[in-house]
C-alpha cells in the first residue's frame, strides 16, 4: 500500500503517513465492528440505505476485512 501511496503523493514521507492512517483507520473500524451485532446490522441488513452498500463494499478492498 506503501507503493500505491508514493505514486499519489509527493514524497515517500508522506506516502507513509497516509499508509499509517488508513490502517490506523482500518484497526479503529475493526474494533468497532467487532461486536456481531455491529456487523450484523451494517453488513447484513437488508434495509440499508444505498451509501451503506457502497461503504460496506468499500470495506471489503481494505485488507482488514
Amino acid at each position: 500500500m506503501a507503493f500505491f501511496f508514493s505514486t499519489v503523493v509527493e514524497n515517500r514521507s508522506q506516502a507513509f503517513t497516509v499508509n499509517f492512517s488508513v490502517i490506523l483507520m482500518s484497526m479503529v473500524t475493526n474494533m468497532i465492528l467487532s461486536e456481531p451485532t455491529a456487523m450484523k446490522k451494517v453488513f447484513f441488513n437488508l434495509d440499508n440505505p444505498f451509501w451503506i452498500s457502497i461503504a460496506t463494499n468499500l470495506f471489503y478492498f481494505n485488507p482488514c476485512f
